[in-house]
């Protein structure tokens, strides 16, 4: 473990450090990899549901529309692929099921999917820090949001790595 170049014995979450890893090449990891505990993997999905917020943005948003999410270390492009209900600001409650539209100033639980293809994710209230984003669209923060659901894939990607 290397903490500003110094070799140390540990690192404390939220610390950014280096870590040497033997049996993987520096070019065989990419931004968003996570590194976890042999029996306690992370989530890896390209299909998930969650609750946004719409902060700013002028039109509205409907099935299709896409952005860039920021997840963790992951920056990844997301498609809508379902908006599954309008929450009332006040209660929480469920308010408009399937929706053909979000807007400004709503909260929604829309389904996305990351076009690129499965990435570590968790749920927010399991783990906060891999299950919060934003979306952003021409540069601007447009929305933020959290994991309620992560939808699972039928077969492990190529791109997780296994020692058991």
């Amino acid at each position: 473990i290397l903490d500003n170049e110094e070799e140390v014995d540990a690192a404390v979450a939220g610390t950014t450090c280096k870590l040497k890893v033997r049996g993987i090449e520096e070019e065989e990891v990419a931004m968003g990899f996570v590194l976890c505990e042999p029996g306690s993997l992370c989530k890896v999905a390209n299909v998930f549901d969650a609750q946004v917020v719409i902060m700013d943005y002028k039109s509205i948003i409907s099935i299709g529309f896409t952005a860039v999410m920021h997840l963790h270390s992951c920056t990844e492009e997301v498609q809508i692929k379902l908006i599954i209900c309008r929450l009332d600001k006040k209660t929480g409650e469920k308010t408009d099921i399937k929706p053909k539209f979000i807007k400004k100033d709503e909260i929604a639980i829309v389904r996305f999917t990351v076009l690129s293809g499965p990435i570590c994710m968790e749920i927010y209230k399991d783990y906060a820090q891999m299950g919060r984003f934003t979306l952003r669209d021409e540069g601007k923060t447009i929305a933020v949001g959290k994991i309620l659901k992560v939808l699972p894939i039928k077969d492990t990607p190529q791109n997780v790595v296994e020692n058991g």
